[in-house]
């Protein structure tokens, strides 16, 4: 079962976050959430994802700073490189080893490389069953007030993100997902929302 406001599909839970960022700070929200970067699997899953895409949006590929190779072969987290839908068919050349380079995938669904310090959308990848402790559904816990309960691992991630990055926090902040306290239920894994 997916986390509340995820999205199901091909054996793995999407979250679409509607906000863009760099490729590190995309990597840091999803690892948050206990999720990683969009990894995509065949042209069928690519289809599917194609359809929840807001604008240019990360994968979980990058060649850092300092590589020698123009081999994009692993995902972020290790796995094979199996499928690719590079625009022009392969991935370009890249001349400077003193860029870390990543890739993203278009509205039209082909992959281009962009430096991984300019800015892309966000969709985190959540494989279900990896979490022992998911439970997903509202609680209401007093008048007005209503708890999600989320995984406590995902929640203490994502506070412990947003206590580290503040900016990140207020510039995407809108009231769909904005924290209003945890008294009294701090570290038990509920946050409050409004």
């Amino acid at each position: 079962q997916c986390p509340f406001g995820w999205e199901e599909g091909w054996g793995s839970c999407y979250y679409v976050a509607q906000h863009n960022t760099t490729w590190g700070r995309g990597l840091s929200y999803c690892r948050s959430q206990s999720a990683s970067l969009l990894r995509l699997y065949s042209q069928e899953h690519a289809d599917f994802i194609k359809g929840k895409l807001v604008g240019d949006s990360w994968l979980a590929l990058q060649r850092p700073a300092g590589s020698t190779s123009d081999a994009w072969t692993k995902w972020e987290s290790g796995g094979s490189l199996n499928y690719s839908s590079w625009s022009g068919g392969s991935p370009p050349s890249i001349s400077s080893a003193t860029t870390s380079y990543c890739a993203a995938m278009q509205l039209s669904g082909r992959w281009e490389v962009m430096k991984c310090d300019e800015v892309a959308f966000v969709i985190c990848d959540y494989t279900p069953g990896n979490n022992p402790f998911m439970l997903v559904g509202p609680v209401v816990v007093g008048c007005g007030v209503v708890v999600l309960v989320l995984s406590v691992e995902v929640c203490l991630r994502r506070k412990e993100f947003i206590d580290k990055n503040p900016e990140v926090a207020l510039a995407n902040d809108d009231d769909d997902d904005r924290q209003v306290g945890c008294s009294g239920v701090g570290g038990m894994g509920y946050t409050v929302y409004e």
